[in-house]
C-alpha cells in the first residue's frame, strides 16, 4: 500500500520488531525527542518487558469532543501550527492520531513512539503519514459533528498546516498520497451503499485531503518558479 500510496518501495523490516525491541525503540525515541526540546513523557522505568512513562494529561481527543464549537476551533489552530513546528524541526511521530498528544497544565505532549519507521519510508513521508493519521482521526470521531463537519475540521487543519511551515512542505509527497485516495474514491463511494463505519472515515478524509490540494499545488508551482 505504501508503494502505491506514495511511489516509496520500502523495506518492511523494521516493522517485523518483537515486543522487546519496539519497547527499546520507543524508550530510544521518547529519550531522542526530549533532548531535542520536544514536549514527550518522561521515561521513568524501562525493562525487557516494561516501560513506565510520567503521566502527561489528558488526550487532545478528549479535549475536542467536550470543547463548545469555538474553543475546539481555537485548540484546532494550535494544534495545527505545532504539527508544523515539528515537522519543521526535521521530526516525525508515526502515530500522530489525537488520542496520541495530550494536554496537561496546558501544555502539548505526543505520546507512543513504539512504530518503527525510519527503516520503512524517509522523513518527508513520514510526515505525510503524520498528516493522514490526524485528517483520519477526525473523521472517525463522530462526536465531533456531521460526516461535512469532520471533513471541515481536517481540511482546515491541513490549510493552517501549510500556513505555519516555515520549512517547505511535503508537497509531492501530498499530491502522491491524493492520487492514490483519489483512484479509490469510486469503490468506496460503492462500498458506502452498505454502510459502514470504516468506509466513512475513508471517504472524509480523502474529500479534506482533496480540499487542500488547490493549495497544496499552488505551493509546488512556486516553488518549482523560484
Amino acid at each position: 500500500m505504501l508503494r502505491v500510496a506514495l511511489g516509496h518501495w520500502p523495506s518492511l523490516a523494521s516493522l517485523r520488531q518483537s515486543g522487546r525491541q519496539r519497547l527499546s525503540f520507543e524508550a530510544s525515541r521518547l529519550r531522542a525527542l526530549a533532548r531535542a526540546g520536544e514536549q514527550v513523557p518522561e521515561v521513568l522505568y524501562q525493562s525487557d518487558r516494561v516501560l513506565v512513562t510520567e503521566d502527561v494529561g489528558t488526550t487532545v481527543q478528549e479535549h475536542l469532543e467536550r470543547l463548545p464549537v469555538r474553543d475546539r476551533a481555537v485548540l484546532m489552530r494550535r494544534l495545527a501550527a505545532d504539527q508544523a513546528r515539528f515537522h519543521d524541526a526535521g521530526q516525525w511521530h508515526g502515530a500522530a492520531q489525537f488520542r496520541n498528544l495530550t494536554l496537561c497544565g496546558g501544555v502539548l505532549h505526543r505520546i507512543d513512539f513504539e512504530e518503527n519507521l525510519e527503516g520503512v519510508l524517509p522523513v518527508r513521508y513520514r510526515q505525510v503519514f503524520d498528516l493522514f493519521l490526524i485528517v483520519h482521526s477526525l473523521a472517525e470521531r463522530r462526536a465531533l459533528g456531521s460526516s461535512c463537519q469532520r471533513e471541515a475540521m481536517g481540511a482546515r487543519f491541513l490549510e493552517e498546516y501549510l500556513e505555519h511551515r516555515q520549512t517547505e512542505p511535503p508537497l509531492i509527497e501530498l499530491l502522491q498520497l491524493h492520487r492514490w485516495l483519489a483512484a479509490g474514491s469510486a469503490a468506496l463511494r460503492w462500498a458506502a451503499r452498505f454502510g459502514g463505519r470504516d468506509v466513512e472515515r475513508a471517504l472524509i478524509t480523502s474529500a479534506a485531503i482533496q480540499q487542500v490540494m488547490p493549495r497544496v499545488r499552488a505551493l509546488r508551482e512556486y516553488a518549482q518558479a523560484r
